[in-house]
C-alpha cells in the first residue's frame, strides 16, 4: 500500500479514500541507574510492517567529566539473540550531559525485535527514567 505524510492510503471501489494511522506508540518504563556499568532493556517486539523507529529516551543522568551514557540499539528476530544495529555515522548514540530527553530514529528495520544497550561511564549518576518508542 502507498504511503503518504505517516498514513497507509487505500482507495475503494467508488473512489473515495480510508487512510489508518501507520503508528503504534509503545512507553516502556526503564529505570535504568547510572552508576551501574552495564544494563539492557528488555526485549521489545516491532509491530508488523513497521520498519521505522523513533525513541525518546527520559532521564537525569549526567557526569561532570564526560558524556554519563551510550546507547546500543540491538536488533533480533527471535526476542533472545540480538546483534548492534550500526549507526549511520559509526558514532555512538550517547546522553549528553544536563539534558532532560535523547531522541534517536532508525530508519529501514529488518528485525521482528529491539533493546537497548546502556554502557554507562564511571562516576555517572542519576537514572534513564523510561522511554517511547514510535513505530512507524
Amino acid at each position: 500500500m502507498p504511503r503518504i505524510n505517516g498514513f497507509r492510503t487505500k482507495a475503494n471501489p467508488a473512489g473515495n479514500i480510508i487512510s489508518k494511522p501507520a503508528f503504534e506508540t509503545v512507553f516502556l518504563p526503564l529505570n535504568i541507574i547510572a552508576s551501574v556499568a552495564l544494563s539492557y532493556s528488555p526485549a521489545i517486539e516491532i509491530p508488523q510492517n513497521a520498519t521505522n523507529i523513533t525513541i525518546q529516551f527520559f532521564h537525569t543522568i549526567g557526569n561532570n567529566a564526560a558524556d554519563p551514557c551510550t546507547i546500543t540499539i540491538e536488533q533480533g528476530s527471535d526476542g533472545v539473540n540480538f546483534a548492534a544495529v550500526p549507526a549511520f555515522d559509526s558514532e555512538l548514540f550517547t546522553i549528553a550531559s544536563q539534558s532532560p530527553t535523547t531522541t534517536i530514529s532508525i530508519v529501514g528495520v529488518l528485525a521482528k525485535y529491539i533493546r537497548f544497550k546502556f554502557e554507562n561511564e564511571p562516576n555517572s549518576f542519576g537514572v534513564i527514567n523510561a522511554c517511547t518508542i514510535l513505530f512507524a
